[in-house]
């Protein structure tokens, strides 16, 4: 499988063998998609937005498992 993420906002798993359409969407986020990993362990995709929001998907149920917000400090700041 390979996860992509971009400026619609929806985390894509594509089949390598069938490049018409995404095998799976997964929505939630309300910002661009900038960086998709796979958990394969744990069998879950982890996807970071551009508002740093952090989503944990499970990939058998299809839903989210979690959903966390990245606090960005500037230099001097804790």
């Amino acid at each position: 499988m390979i996860v992509t993420g971009g400026n619609d906002a929806v985390v894509k798993m594509w089949n390598p063998f069938i490049t018409t359409t995404p095998s799976l969407y997964l929505q939630g986020h309300q910002a661009p998609v900038l960086h998709v990993v796979i958990n394969h362990k744990k069998e879950q995709v982890i996807s970071v937005s551009k508002t740093n929001e952090i989503r944990v998907h499970d990939l058998n149920t299809q839903v989210c498992l979690q959903v966390l917000f990245k606090k960005v400090c500037g230099l001097g700041n804790p």
